[in-house]
């Protein structure tokens, strides 16, 4: 294990978050973990052994369980306000989607017969404490995730200002409309961006 680099990596929670936004990235993401490295039981995917390792934690608006659209609740290891004002810097953070937003919510023109649920990442509702987050650690993140509607919450922040990015296709017209963004790619389902 010593030759390995190890990166810390934050999922970034709220609730309503979207259980495979985060659950499914955690589940592949996890097998670099140490526990999982140096656990015989677990499976190994890889031929030579990897070159990183990732700590993670977990991060919240507050320690409260986070209750996600579905499954069990998640504690959180931290607050984004402890992180702040640790100083800690994260190699990686990742910001999953939240349920799903209702397209009135923002772009009410041309919806009708959608109604907002008030939950997830929408523009009304993504946390402050996570928009601080975002714009504390953006600039000294080596990779920035998002999985679907979470690139709200980086556009929000002005993460994504001047950058390629794509979201959710359901939601794509309504991220440019009520969020100005520009540079978001449609018809794509990743973006390499160096930061």
């Amino acid at each position: 294990m010593s030759t390995q680099d190890i990166l810390s990596f934050a999922m970034c929670l709220f609730n309503e978050v979207q259980l495979l936004d985060y659950s499914g990235p955690m589940d592949l993401i996890g097998f670099l973990s140490k526990t999982s490295l140096e656990n015989p039981n677990v499976p190994k995917f890889f031929t030579t052994p990897p070159k990183v390792e990732f700590e993670f934690e977990y991060l919240a608006p507050s320690k409260e369980p986070i209750r996600p659209t579905s499954g069990p609740d998640i504690l959180p290891t931290m607050t984004y306000d402890e992180v702040l004002a640790s100083g800690k810097q994260f190699n990686v953070f990742l910001v999953p989607g939240g349920e799903y937003l209702s397209a009135t919510t923002v772009y009410p023109r041309h919806t009708k017969g959608f109604r907002t649920t008030g939950w997830g990442s929408a523009p009304d509702n993504t946390p402050d404490e996570l928009k601080r987050f975002i714009k504390a650690q953006f600039p000294g993140a080596k990779y920035v995730l998002s999985v679907c509607t979470g690139s709200w919450a980086l556009a929000q922040a002005g993460a994504i200002d001047g950058r390629r990015a794509t979201t959710n296709k359901s939601t794509f017209r309504a991220v440019v409309v009520r969020l100005h963004v520009f540079l978001l790619m449609e018809h794509t389902s990743h973006m390499i961006n160096s930061n």
